[in-house]
């Protein structure tokens, strides 16, 4: 008797390929890119066929269940290599796979019926196992950029070994010896078998997750290539563009001063307005550049919250009193920041000016800095038609506009160019809106950046 009962060891493997068939079939259904796992998913199965009719063999005929059985044991083999090729992208090998299964299919069928003895079959069968094992080794070798496939080619090489040693070893079998361990060598290539065969299926499914981390490396690397390309891009841009407009800008301005016609004098104003513009918006193309290629340098000092505050609502003086808004100032305490000052008030700037353009006529607008132990937070509230997208923090992302924006001229780019410096300086900033009730944007700063308080 020997150590071990060699169906209880089938049994085992049977319920461990099962588990790792339906793992291939999850993965399968979960994969964008399932190329192979459907045909590795088609060759467990067969396994499992194969396993299931050998352990039948009492409720059916004894050719019928050995021959059936058999034939699915090289299905699997070649539906394994089938899947290494779909994998791989190739041209998959379905006619000779149905060549070859339907030579074995015929060919082993006239030996059971010629009533060969089972030294006979046993070493027809193993010879044909490992040689259509061999061509699914070579396929996986044929690609060294997964760590996966050399593991699972050197487990088919073992257990190409382990069919050439069973082939070997079937002229020491009786025609009385049991078809599953019918002696001790027999056994232990038997248990070998169990081990190799479930192992090669996690290979498998290691593959699968190898490609896909690589994929997505490799996507991550292409979008990073492509945000460096497109921010090197909007760098010389704005590079190119500024110094002409400078110069259109400052002869825009000698026109005004020297000419004698008012004519002349008003459209050499209206240059000077569209050329200051283009300034401005080379401006924010250069800092969303730096921004987004991580190159923005903080100058950081000690600055007044409170002072920058002032500065910026003198510089927008103008299109608050245009619009007649009043805007209310509240700071409980006074706070210093440890920031870069000219980030500082093209923040404050951006915001404020959002608000001049887009809040109320006759409306009011709300500036408030608050402490606390989450650091400072600045917020600047208007009572205008809110922002009308379902997230108003998408406006966050470069050129993104509302979509009701009233022919307000915008780039796009101020909100943006707003969050990359607040992240520059560790903090971040929020946008809460609602149709017809406002829209609060809150700069948030750490409390390391807080330097005093009084």
């Amino acid at each position: 008797m020997p150590p071990f009962d060699p169906r209880s060891i089938v049994l085992v493997l049977l319920v461990v390929i099962t588990g790792l068939t339906v793992q291939l079939y999850l993965t399968m259904r979960r994969q964008h890119d399932s190329r192979g796992l459907s045909w590795w998913t088609a060759a467990a199965t067969c396994g499992i066929a194969s396993i299931m009719l050998l352990l039948a063999r009492d409720s059916i005929p004894d050719i019928l269940s050995i021959w059936l059985a058999h034939v699915l044991i090289q299905a699997v083999h070649l539906l394994l290599w089938t899947g290494v090729r779909a994998f791989d992208g190739k041209a998959l090998p379905v006619r000779i796979v149905a060549a070859l299964l339907g030579g074995f299919a015929i060919v082993f069928g006239m030996i059971v019926a010629a009533g060969a003895g089972l030294e006979t079959r046993t070493t027809f069968v193993s010879l044909c196992s490992a040689a259509f094992c061999v061509p699914v080794v070579r396929a996986l070798m044929s690609d060294r950029s997964l760590p996966s496939r050399g593991y699972a080619a050197l487990l088919l090489s073992a257990m190409i070994g382990v069919f050439v040693s069973r082939a070997a070893a079937a002229q020491y079998l009786s025609p009385g010896d049991d078809f599953l361990a019918p002696t001790g060598f027999q056994l232990v290539l038997l248990v070998l078998q169990v081990l190799l065969a479930p192992l090669w299926m996690v290979a498998l499914l290691a593959m699968v997750g190898e490609r896909a981390q690589k994929r997505l490396a490799e996507a991550l690397a292409e979008q990073r290539r492509a945000s460096e390309a497109k921010s090197e891009f909007l760098r010389r841009l704005a590079h190119e563009v500024r110094t002409p407009l400078g110069a259109v800008s400052g002869l825009a301005e000698l026109i005004r001063e020297r000419a004698a016609d008012e004519k002349a004098r008003d459209q050499a104003r209206h240059i000077g307005i569209a050329a200051d513009h283009m300034i401005a918006l080379s401006d924010e193309l250069l800092d969303l550049a730096r921004i987004e290629a991580g190159r923005l340098d903080v100058d950081a000092r000690p600055v007044s919250v409170e002072t920058a505050i002032h500065e910026a609502l003198a510089m927008l003086r103008a299109p608050f009193e245009r619009r007649r808004m009043r805007v209310a100032l509240s700071t409980p305490a006074r706070v210093t920041l440890l920031a870069d000052p000219r980030h500082l008030r093209q923040m404050l700037l951006n915001v404020l000016g959002n608000a001049a353009k887009f809040g109320r006529e006759d409306g009011h607008v709300e500036i408030r800095v608050d402490l606390g132990t989450g650091g400072v937070a600045i917020s600047v509230a208007d009572d205008g038609e809110g922002i009308d997208v379902p997230d108003p923090n998408a406006l966050l992302e470069p050129f993104a506009r509302g979509i009701k924006t009233g022919g307000i001229e915008g780039t796009g780019l101020g909100l943006p160019i707003v969050k990359g410096f607040v992240e520059a300086h560790g903090g971040r900033v929020t946008i809460e809106s609602a149709a017809g009730k406002g829209t609060k944007v809150t700069l948030f700063f750490p409390p390391e950046r807080v330097q005093r308080q009084a």
